[in-house]
């Protein structure tokens, strides 16, 4: 999975760009309250433990 498809994801799932730092970016889940990090390399995979945890926080999963 690349960064662009998690990012469409989480965004399906209701979750929003809160703003863009350097390298990541940071979300929000509306639902939850809890923001996290998404790095911003579109053409990289992304490792498997990170897809599973920002699902975890998306709600996704």
């Amino acid at each position: 999975m690349k960064i662009s498809e998690l990012t469409r994801l989480i965004a399906k799932a209701g979750c929003y760009l809160l703003k863009h730092k350097t390298r990541h970016d940071l979300w929000i889940n509306p639902a939850t309250g809890e923001t996290f990090l998404i790095p911003r390399h579109q053409s990289e995979e992304v490792p498997k433990g990170l897809a599973h945890a920002a699902k975890k926080w998306a709600g996704v999963d």
